[in-house]
Protein backbone atom coordinates (compact mmCIF):
# COMPACT_ATOMS: atom_id res chain seq x y z
CA UNK A 1 0.00 0.00 0.00
CA UNK A 2 2.86 2.26 0.84
CA UNK A 3 4.62 1.59 -2.24
CA UNK A 4 1.41 2.51 -4.33
CA UNK A 5 0.98 5.87 -2.35
CA UNK A 6 4.59 6.81 -2.80
CA UNK A 7 3.64 5.96 -6.86
CA UNK A 8 1.36 8.10 -6.96
CA UNK A 9 2.33 10.78 -5.18
CA UNK A 10 5.88 10.83 -7.10
CA UNK A 11 3.41 10.65 -10.63
CA UNK A 12 1.70 13.88 -9.39
CA UNK A 13 4.59 15.76 -9.18
CA UNK A 14 6.43 14.94 -12.06
CA UNK A 15 3.64 15.18 -14.39
CA UNK A 16 2.70 18.77 -12.90
CA UNK A 17 6.64 19.87 -13.71
CA UNK A 18 6.03 19.64 -17.33
CA UNK A 19 6.35 23.11 -19.25
CA UNK A 20 3.32 23.70 -21.49
CA UNK A 21 4.87 23.93 -24.72
CA UNK A 22 1.87 24.49 -26.89
CA UNK A 23 1.61 27.61 -26.24
CA UNK A 24 1.32 30.00 -28.92
CA UNK A 25 3.16 32.70 -29.68
CA UNK A 26 2.78 36.23 -31.05
CA UNK A 27 4.69 38.97 -32.92
CA UNK A 28 2.60 41.91 -34.56
CA UNK A 29 2.92 45.40 -35.57
CA UNK A 30 2.81 48.03 -38.43
CA UNK A 31 5.20 48.87 -41.48
CA UNK A 32 5.14 52.59 -41.75
CA UNK A 33 6.75 55.10 -43.85
CA UNK A 34 9.31 57.63 -41.42
CA UNK A 35 8.57 60.25 -43.61
CA UNK A 36 4.71 60.00 -43.46
CA UNK A 37 3.87 57.58 -41.17
CA UNK A 38 1.54 55.97 -43.14
CA UNK A 39 1.33 52.75 -43.44
CA UNK A 40 2.90 50.51 -46.09
CA UNK A 41 0.97 47.88 -48.01
CA UNK A 42 1.95 44.53 -49.64
CA UNK A 43 5.07 44.83 -47.57
CA UNK A 44 6.50 40.95 -47.42
CA UNK A 45 7.21 40.50 -44.17
CA UNK A 46 9.21 37.11 -43.10
CA UNK A 47 9.22 35.70 -39.33
CA UNK A 48 12.55 33.12 -38.96
CA UNK A 49 13.88 30.79 -36.27
CA UNK A 50 16.93 29.47 -35.85
CA UNK A 51 15.83 26.09 -33.69
CA UNK A 52 17.74 24.41 -31.17
CA UNK A 53 17.56 20.37 -30.85
CA UNK A 54 18.81 18.10 -29.02
CA UNK A 55 22.46 18.88 -27.98
CA UNK A 56 23.39 20.39 -31.71
CA UNK A 57 23.52 23.90 -32.52
CA UNK A 58 22.19 24.95 -36.18
CA UNK A 59 23.36 28.03 -37.24
CA UNK A 60 21.12 29.35 -40.26
CA UNK A 61 17.36 30.17 -39.63
CA UNK A 62 14.35 28.27 -40.85
CA UNK A 63 11.21 30.24 -41.86
CA UNK A 64 8.27 30.14 -39.90
CA UNK A 65 5.71 31.79 -41.91
CA UNK A 66 5.42 34.74 -44.13
CA UNK A 67 2.90 37.65 -44.96
CA UNK A 68 1.89 40.72 -46.99
CA UNK A 69 1.10 43.34 -44.64
CA UNK A 70 -2.61 44.99 -45.36
CA UNK A 71 -3.68 48.32 -46.40
CA UNK A 72 -2.50 49.87 -43.12
CA UNK A 73 0.56 48.15 -43.23
CA UNK A 74 -0.37 46.25 -40.32
CA UNK A 75 0.97 42.27 -39.81
CA UNK A 76 0.27 39.69 -37.35
CA UNK A 77 2.03 36.28 -36.67
CA UNK A 78 0.74 33.81 -34.38
CA UNK A 79 2.74 30.53 -34.47
CA UNK A 80 3.43 28.07 -31.57
CA UNK A 81 5.99 27.82 -29.33
CA UNK A 82 9.53 26.14 -30.21
CA UNK A 83 12.43 25.81 -29.07
CA UNK A 84 14.46 28.51 -30.53
CA UNK A 85 18.15 30.48 -29.98
CA UNK A 86 16.46 33.45 -31.85
CA UNK A 87 13.67 34.58 -34.05
CA UNK A 88 14.66 36.86 -37.47
CA UNK A 89 12.09 39.53 -38.49
CA UNK A 90 12.23 40.62 -42.38
CA UNK A 91 10.49 43.37 -44.25
CA UNK A 92 10.89 43.95 -47.92
CA UNK A 93 8.92 46.16 -50.95
CA UNK A 94 10.04 47.40 -54.22
CA UNK A 95 11.42 50.73 -53.90
CA UNK A 96 11.83 50.48 -49.91
CA UNK A 97 15.22 50.16 -47.96
CA UNK A 98 15.18 46.16 -46.34
CA UNK A 99 14.61 45.60 -42.22
CA UNK A 100 16.32 42.93 -40.50
CA UNK A 101 15.69 42.48 -36.51
CA UNK A 102 16.72 39.72 -34.04
CA UNK A 103 14.49 39.23 -31.00
CA UNK A 104 15.44 37.18 -28.21
CA UNK A 105 13.07 34.28 -27.39
CA UNK A 106 12.97 35.38 -23.67
CA UNK A 107 11.47 38.65 -24.73
CA UNK A 108 7.95 36.92 -26.14
CA UNK A 109 7.79 35.20 -22.58
CA UNK A 110 5.45 37.94 -21.46
CA UNK A 111 2.64 37.76 -24.25
CA UNK A 112 2.18 39.46 -27.08
CA UNK A 113 5.20 41.40 -28.83
CA UNK A 114 5.27 44.33 -31.43
CA UNK A 115 7.92 45.10 -33.46
CA UNK A 116 6.75 48.56 -35.01
CA UNK A 117 8.74 48.56 -38.47
CA UNK A 118 10.10 51.78 -40.27
CA UNK A 119 10.59 51.06 -43.99
CA UNK A 120 11.83 54.25 -45.75
CA UNK A 121 11.47 54.71 -49.40
CA UNK A 122 14.63 54.38 -51.62
CA UNK A 123 15.42 57.66 -53.67
CA UNK A 124 17.77 58.65 -56.55
CA UNK A 125 18.73 61.80 -58.64
CA UNK A 126 20.63 62.08 -61.60
CA UNK A 127 22.72 64.33 -62.97
CA UNK A 128 23.95 65.43 -66.75
CA UNK A 129 26.78 66.92 -67.31
CA UNK A 130 28.18 68.27 -70.67
CA UNK A 131 31.51 69.41 -71.35
CA UNK A 132 31.27 72.34 -73.32
CA UNK A 133 34.29 74.64 -75.13
CA UNK A 134 35.39 77.60 -73.31
CA UNK A 135 34.00 80.63 -74.31
CA UNK A 136 37.33 82.45 -74.57
CA UNK A 137 40.44 82.40 -73.08
CA UNK A 138 39.24 84.02 -69.68
CA UNK A 139 37.07 80.97 -69.33
CA UNK A 140 38.07 78.55 -66.55
CA UNK A 141 36.31 76.07 -64.15
CA UNK A 142 37.03 76.77 -60.76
Amino acid sequence: MRIILISCILGILLSSCKKDEDTDLQISGTVSDPETGAGVAGTSVTLESKDLSGSTFNNTFMQVDQQSTASDGGYDFVFQRRTSAEYRLTATKTGHFGYESIINPDALNDGPYTENIALPSRAWFSIHITNVSPFDGNDELV
